[in-house]
């Protein structure tokens, strides 16, 4: 039971499942630097969404405090 407690503690990073599925698509092996920027392209292109919802879910909780 510990190692599947591992397993899901591992997948629980966005990080850790963006190298994974580099490595997976990659043709052959991969350079850590390539890895790395990979990894960093993907999150930069998150990071609009998430800021959008970070922004969507404060307006909520104002929303929420003035019906309070």
């Amino acid at each position: 039971m510990e190692s599947l407690n591992t397993l899901f503690d591992i997948f629980s990073k966005e990080r850790r499942r963006y190298a994974l599925y580099a490595l997976d698509q990659a043709d052959g092996p991969i350079g850590i630097q390539e890895l790395a920027n990979q990894v960093r392209e993907w999150e930069a292109e998150e990071e609009p969404v998430a800021s959008a919802l970070v922004n969507r879910h404060t307006v909520l909780d104002f929303t929420i405090s003035l019906l309070a």
